[in-house]
């Protein structure tokens, strides 16, 4: 008897092992194991890493059976906007008694996309809608990848105020920026009529 405690072929007097006898199963208790707890992350950039996800940890082991491991094995699952990582945990003593147990750890995308605005400048009226001379905004996203990005005006005055919008392909939307454009303002023009010789008895009228 290695643990010491009756077991069920005694107990109910059953060959449960096969050896034609109803004796002690010459084995040691379970190693027994503790996970962490299920993990929601909020960001692509954090790591998954059991350093900043939890260990798993022994909590009991026979004396016989001591030196004890504890690997783990991830199953990954991958879309857009979110990532579900399966860990099966497993324990290991040296008597090769196995303590399994799952772990689950899911990272969303909440992360915000970076903006960038062309600078502040000016133009002519006519040129506010080329974009090729009024530059674009450009957005970066670090998880999703592609940014689209829009803007508004809002005219004050001889100033345009075009706010730059940013929005990744998980529904997280950039902090708006403005781009400061002042209209050139055109001096007037005219033409008069040549000069005339009249008769001072002629209407001098337009």
């Amino acid at each position: 008897d290695c643990d010491a405690v009756v077991d069920e072929e005694v107990r109910n007097f059953v060959d449960d092992d096969g050896d034609g006898l109803i004796d002690e199963d010459l084995k040691t208790r379970p190693i027994e194991i503790a996970i962490p707890e299920d993990v929601q992350l909020w960001s692509c950039l954090e790591s998954t890493e059991p350093s900043h996800t939890g260990m798993a940890m022994v909590l009991d082991v026979s004396e016989a059976c001591s030196e004890t491991v504890i690997e783990y094995v991830d199953v990954v699952e991958r879309t857009t906007c979110r990532q579900r990582v399966t860990r099966e945990w497993i324990g290991r003593d040296s008597c090769g008694n196995i303590a399994n147990a799952t772990q689950l750890i899911t990272v969303s995308d909440r992360t915000v996309p970076a903006l960038s605005v062309p600078r502040d400048t000016v133009a002519n009226c006519s040129e506010l809608n080329d974009l090729t001379k009024m530059g674009s905004a450009k957005g970066k996203d670090d998880c999703s990848g592609s940014v689209s990005t829009w803007y508004e005006d809002e005219l004050d005055g001889c100033v345009v105020l075009r706010r730059w919008h940013g929005e990744d392909q998980c529904s997280n939307k950039a902090t708006v920026k403005t781009q400061t454009i002042r209209l050139k303002v055109a001096s007037p023009s005219f033409t008069i009529p040549s000069d005339v010789e009249i008769s001072c008895l002629n209407d001098s009228d337009p």
